[in-house]
């Protein structure tokens, strides 16, 4: 049951599908592939990679889109989990992306967009300290990620639209500015088309290398899934809602395959290998040193967009455990005059911005990845958990290929565990335990909840 205002189905599958677009494209696709040259050394293997990554993401996807339209609520993995483990399964999940999964990177990315911004106006610099004291230090960069947060909190305050608008106005521009710079870097005519299918000097192939890079490539696709968060707020979820998770990771995965294309086009895979700017260092050599302020510009919008989209899903995943009785009662309040979940939107933007005051929050997302795949892994798992359990609930949509799609991606996401397990054991560990945290506390928002009741 809904608490007393009940969310509205006022989002149509475009405004779905550009939340997944959205949320999707950050700043992954403008770095990885430097990193990833390291282990895959030649031009086709680099593409044949990023294609996998996008295949997988579509599996993933193809699962939610059965999911979240037989339980189709706001919240994404948070009702998935609850109804195929039990409500404290779901919690944790919630738990989860309270603060690793929305609040940690909506933090991150204000100082981001703030740092790219600084190319255009340095006196954003973080050198530049406004107040120390209290045992924190505000500088002119983490000032203005506050002000950037609170803005964006703003128009999603305003309801009626406007947080949607917002949303379009980010998603649209972010990708006509992404279209027009790979236009000009192409019509330059500066690259060399050898360049595709060349192959380092050093090196062979290797199976094991070829999975590694994919592992990195899966977090720049990470945000397929965008939509299931606001389900309860898309018209037509029986249609719109697949459509949106299909469109979306589709979408993205062409727009990569064609960005690493045009970094080949730029560069043999020799001069990308360990290139961390890979996007920056490609469009120099195309445009020249005249192109910089236009990548800058490109990653500064793709950022501000994905800060928005976080803003407005992840609210949604506390309004669905506040309306369970497994959260605070006022993150379930929707406004009666703008239609949204004010009290979820003001906890989360309070978190992050808590968070940009804290400083150093990389230490955090280091063990953010291995928990975000857990809960996904467990999502995916349920489909086949949820169709032994409840065969004769009614499935609007039932995920293509299954039982191969949701399988492979579960096989592969189990990998990525036991990669992380081997490499980072103590950052993965750490993730553990802030999962476990949340146990105590799921028992005792849970009594509340009964006592309030009763």
């Amino acid at each position: 049951m809904y608490g007393r205002h009940k969310l509205k189905r006022r989002l149509s599958g475009f405004d779905a599908t550009t939340v997944v677009v959205s949320d999707m494209v950050g700043t992954g696709i403008f770095f990885t592939t430097g990193w990833i040259a390291l282990n895959i050394i030649t031009g086709p293997g680099i593409i044949a990679a990023w294609l996998t990554g996008g295949i997988l993401a579509l599996f993933g996807a193809l699962s939610y889109a059965e999911l979240s339209t037989t339980f189709p609520r706001s919240g994404g993995e948070y009702n998935y989990l609850r109804e195929a483990y039990g409500p404290l399964f779901g919690f944790l999940s919630g738990w989860t992306s309270l603060f690793i999964g929305f609040s940690a990177p909506i933090a991150i990315a204000a100082l981001g967009f703030t740092a790219y911004l600084s190319f255009f106006w340095p006196s954003l610099s973080a050198e530049n300290v406004i107040f120390s004291g209290l045992g924190i230090t505000l500088t002119n960069a983490s000032a203005f990620a506050l002000a950037t947060i609170i803005t964006l909190m703003f128009f999603h305050f305003l309801g009626r639209g406007t947080d949607r608008r917002v949303q379009v106005f980010l998603t649209v521009i972010k990708i006509v500015a992404i279209v027009a710079l790979i236009l000009a870097a192409v019509i330059s005519g500066k690259g060399n088309t050898a360049n595709i299918t060349s192959a380092s000097s050093e090196g062979s192939f290797s199976l094991t290398a070829f999975v590694s890079s994919i592992v990195l490539i899966t977090f720049s696709y990470s945000g397929w899934n965008a939509s299931t968060y606001i389900a309860g707020e898309i018209k037509n979820p029986r249609r719109n809602l697949p459509l949106s998770l299909l469109v979306g990771t589709i979408t993205v995965a062409f727009i990569y395959i064609v960005i690493n294309v045009v970094y080949l086009y730029a560069l043999p895979v020799d001069e990308i290998k360990g290139v961390g700017p890979i996007a920056e260092k490609a469009v120099t050599t195309l445009l020249g040193v005249e192109g910089s302020p236009y990548i800058n510009a490109v990653i500064a919008l793709s950022i501000i967009g994905a800060l928005n989209t976080l803003l407005f899903i992840g609210p949604r995943v506390l309004y669905a455990m506040s309306v369970d009785g497994v959260f605070f009662q006022f993150a379930s309040k929707v406004d009666p005059r703008t239609g949204i979940p004010s009290g979820s939107i003001l906890s989360i933007g309070s978190i992050a911005a808590i968070m940009v005051v804290l400083g150093d929050l990389r230490t955090l997302l280091e063990f953010a990845g291995f928990v975000l795949v857990v809960f996904n892994f467990l999502a995916v798992l349920s489909v086949f958990v949820l169709r032994y359990k409840t065969p004769n609930i009614d499935r609007p949509y039932r995920a293509w290929g299954y039982p191969v799609t949701p399988a492979f991606f579960c096989i592969f996401s189990l990998y990525l565990m036991y990669a992380s397990f081997v490499f980072n054991l103590h950052s993965t560990m750490a993730g553990i335990i802030v999962v476990c945290l949340g146990i105590p506390f799921y028992f005792f928002l849970a009594r509340r909840s009964r006592s309030t009741v009763s």
